[in-house]
């Protein structure tokens, strides 16, 4: 199955762990569970070990000691992770529950902080994307070269593909490449192979898919690693 079809609890886990402020948690091992009540139980509990400024994320058991447990509906923590609603509506609303280190609980807003999804207020219909974003997006695209792409010239015939087709697959690069806190795997291909579907060759889409799960495996091989253990 492709990656893009995988947006899973394991995607919001992995992205809160990566942007996770340890500030507000005390300097020692502290262990924080997730329990999702609306999910199947073989992806309903994760753990969040954090050490300092480490943040590791373990889908099994890691044998401490659990600090703090955070039961959770999966909707409404990622309504929380993506800026929609916050921890206490959730809790008022009876979709949040907190168990455990007080301290820790009520400063949750802090260290979970948001997705960088989040980051960018929305905008009146119409109304362009400020000009940082496409300045990123347009020059480092340009920059890029077509052998960062990491795949076999033979397998990749970028010189035989529609212009539109090899833009999409050098953007995606660029994504997979530069921007890994920020866009996550199933989102790059999902994009790609939407705007492939529009601009690109009749079935180019599938060839762009194909492509770029080959690279996400080697670009962002321990995110996808994650992915596909959600699916076993």
């Amino acid at each position: 199955m492709p990656l893009r079809a995988r947006v899973s609890t394991s995607l919001l886990m992995w992205d809160m762990r990566r942007n996770l402020d340890p500030a507000p948690i005390p300097p020692r091992r502290f262990v924080i569970q997730f329990l999702y009540r609306d999910v199947p139980a073989s992806k309903e509990k994760w753990w969040l070990v954090v050490e300092g400024e480490v943040v590791d994320l373990c889908y099994s058991d890691p044998g401490f000691d659990v600090d703090l447990y955070v039961v959770s509906e999966l909707r409404a923590m990622t309504g929380i992770w993506m800026g929609m609603t916050d921890v206490r509506r959730e809790i008022e609303a009876g979709t949040l529950e907190l168990i455990g280190d007080r301290a820790v609980a009520d400063s949750m807003q802090q260290w979970l902080g948001l997705s960088p999804f989040a980051k960018e207020p929305k905008r009146a219909a119409g109304e362009r994307a400020g000009p940082a974003i496409a300045d990123v997006a347009v020059h480092g695209v340009v920059r890029l070269p077509a052998a960062r792409l990491h795949v076999p010239a033979a397998q990749l015939r970028l010189v035989r593909m529609l212009p539109s087709d090899r833009n999409v697959m050098r953007l995606a690069t660029y994504e997979l490449l530069h921007a890994p806190d920020a866009v996550p795997v199933p989102v790059v291909l999902n994009e790609a192979i939407e705007l492939a579907k529009v601009f690109g060759a009749h079935h180019g889409h599938r060839y762009v898919n194909g492509i770029l799960d080959k690279l996400a495996e080697r670009l962002r091989a321990e995110e996808v690693a994650v992915v596909h253990r959600d699916k076993t």
